[in-house]
């Protein structure tokens, strides 16, 4: 046995299944010829190039003008001119500093070189006597100063002691004979004129309750003005669009009075026996109880308006001086109407005006008015619409 098994050691193939030598035999020609087979590489076919198609011509349109009509150019009508009215700040009044080299001014820094601090005027507030330009629906106002004549020479009244002085006796022309003259005189404008006279302002309201009077003279433009012996005059239309009656109320210092039309309608003075009004009982005067600021008020006469028919209008307040105050303020009562009352006695009525009132101008009546003394809103506006 050991022989035999010998020689199948040596001689493998013999006694092996055929079909396993053939198997074998597949398997080994199949690995030699993939050892033999070479790797092609397919390359990819080339991109397509983009040809742009052909041109296209597009047809031609004959094209017309369009005929349009055309009108001769005419000249426009002349804009109306609307004044603007800048009464509060003046421009041409800043001032700037004097160049300084390598800089504006002197610097902000001692002297240095930059930009210096500009000294600016101040803004005033708004005058509560009215405005340099006119609305074309107030009333025009100018101060006549009876110390100085128009030659700018001192008059007789100029050295008068308003509070000590006895008027009346002849010795010599008083302010308030020069007043009481003109008045008497149906308002003759020849009277007053010799004196000094300011320029003029523009005021829509009558409300003027114990202003000082150098504030008074300043918005005039007279600042310079001794505050005793003058006369301010308002001159203007009174004007509404219905019909209506009423009365005005005033308080004046030291005394004032309102004309309509023809008819001085109202008159008030603290100095009952020196203005003796030839037109006017002033035994009414003693009656007055009813107080603003500092004065008290009276009623004048009915006066009746026709629907948008305007009639003229003065108001004369003279100033005496000796407190140092202007007090003219003229309410309107309509008859026939109630109003509430006031803590301190009378009707609260409602202010003399011609247009609506800013409320700069109520913050400068404000400042110098008693609250709920009077109505500075509500009320007839004297105006045509």
């Amino acid at each position: 046995m050991k022989k035999n098994r010998k020689k199948k050691l040596l001689n493998p193939v013999k006694g092996t299944s055929s079909a396993f030598i053939l198997s074998v035999l597949i398997h080994a020609g199949l690995i030699t010829i993939a050892g033999l087979i070479i790797v092609i590489t397919v390359k990819p076919n080339p991109p397509v190039k983009w040809k742009p198609p052909p041109p296209i011509t597009p047809p031609k349109v004959a094209l017309e003008k369009l005929k349009m009509p055309v009108k001769n150019p005419t000249k426009p009508k002349a804009a109306k001119k609307i004044t603007a009215v800048l009464d509060n700040l003046a421009f041409s009044s800043i001032s700037f500093p004097d160049l300084a080299p390598g800089g504006i001014g002197t610097g902000a820094s001692g002297g240095e070189d930059g930009i210096a601090f500009i000294d600016l005027p101040p803004m005033e507030p708004v005058s509560l006597f009215g405005t340099k330009e006119s609305t074309g629906n107030d009333f025009e106002g100018r101060v006549y100063d009876f110390k100085f004549f128009k030659n700018g020479k001192k008059t007789n009244m100029y050295f008068e002691e308003p509070s000590t002085k006895l008027y009346g006796k002849g010795e010599s022309e008083t302010a308030p004979l020069v007043f009481l003259r003109y008045i008497n005189q149906d308002w003759d404008s020849s009277v007053i004129s010799p004196y000094k006279r300011s320029s003029k302002l523009y005021t829509s309201h009558f409300c003027f309750p114990g202003v000082p009077s150098l504030i008074m003279a300043d918005q005039f433009g007279q600042r310079d003005m001794q505050p005793f012996n003058f006369m301010v005059l308002f001159k203007g239309n009174l004007v509404y669009p219905k019909d209506i009656t009423f009365r005005f109320w005033c308080t004046a210092a030291t005394a004032g009075v309102i004309r309509v039309g023809k008819k001085d309608v109202l008159a008030r003075s603290r100095l009952r026996s020196i203005f003796d009004f030839k037109w006017k009982d002033t035994k009414n005067w003693i009656t007055a109880y009813y107080p603003i600021a500092d004065a008290f008020m009276i009623p004048g006469d009915w006066i009746t308006l026709k629907a948008g028919v305007p009639v003229p209008m003065k108001v004369a307040l003279y100033g005496r001086g000796n407190n140092g105050s202007v007090n003219l303020v003229i309410l309107v009562e309509e008859k026939g109407k109630k109003y509430p009352k006031r803590m301190v006695g009378g009707p609260l009525l409602p202010i003399f005006k011609t247009e609506e009132l800013t409320h700069d101008m109520l913050d400068q009546i404000m400042k110098y008015l008693p609250e709920d003394e009077v109505n500075l809103t509500n009320g007839p506006i004297f105006r045509l619409f």
